[in-house]
């Protein structure tokens, strides 16, 4: 009896702890795709940016955003219509809960992240990560989406910055985002007026890297393989397995 109490008090222990880990907090993951063009929307206005590579007007870029929000800090005023998440020098100072992968048209991968360290390290402004996302919000009563993460210091290199902006005001804003929810958040990139953009800032030494703009076609939230509850029985059921043959070779343990 005594054995069969200290098992499942360690089972209890085991998957609660399971249950309530930080860990099991599993990363946002939202992939894009784009056109690529020197000519932007970008405050109700067709701008037109520098590039590096002027021929890949027209092409395609696709890529992918991986944000924890759970190491960002929360703005007090989030609320129905509107989240955001920076960092915060006390309780969040560290900017690698966003990262950024863009895969260019002509096959290579940036890393838009800290993976690569630099030397002397960026200062606050230039290690940098922040999103909002917003749904009829009391802001002008629009919706958008924005993230962004920098890693530069100015001085040497690599250089990286990454960005995703999209805003609607007015008709038809209400239809950019379904919710100011990063969990269940659908975003539709076409009902954007008043931003659409990404922009991608990669330089590996003076002059060699890739700067472009392109628009936003699509930014889908990528759904979390989160462990069925089965998973937790036959977790359960192992350990149990385990104890008894335990108890079994070594019956004074």
């Amino acid at each position: 009896m005594i054995l069969i109490k200290n098992v499942f008090r360690s089972l209890s222990l085991v998957v609660a702890s399971m249950l309530t880990a930080p860990s099991w907090a599993l990363p946002l993951v939202f992939e894009f795709t784009g056109t690529i063009s020197d000519t932007v929307l970008i405050s109700h206005i067709d701008q037109t940016l520098y590039t590096t590579h002027p021929e890949w007007n027209g092409q395609q870029v696709t890529g992918s955003l991986t944000m924890d929000l759970s190491k960002a800090a929360a703005s007090p005023f989030n609320g129905p219509g509107y989240s955001q998440y920076s960092k915060n020098d006390h309780s969040h100072p560290d900017a690698d809960w966003i990262s950024f992968l863009v895969n260019n048209p002509d096959g290579s991968l940036l890393n838009i992240s800290d993976y690569e360290p630099v030397t002397p390290a960026p200062e606050a402004e230039g290690n940098d990560a922040y999103t909002h996302l917003a749904h009829n919000s009391y802001l002008n009563d629009s919706s958008g989406f924005y993230a962004q993460r920098t890693y530069n210091n100015s001085l040497t290199y690599p250089q990286k910055h990454a960005s995703l902006w999209l805003d609607a005001i007015g008709d038809n804003a209400e239809w950019l985002t379904s919710s100011a929810d990063y969990n269940d958040v659908i975003i539709k990139p076409e009902f954007a007026n008043w931003n659409n953009y990404g922009y991608v800032f990669y330089y590996t030494d003076p002059g060699i890297g890739y700067e472009y703009t392109f628009t936003i076609d699509s930014l889908k939230r990528m759904d979390a393989a989160v462990p069925e509850p089965s998973t937790w029985l036959l977790m359960a059921v192992a350990l149990l397995m385990l104890y008894w043959r335990r108890h079994k070779l070594y019956p004074s343990s």
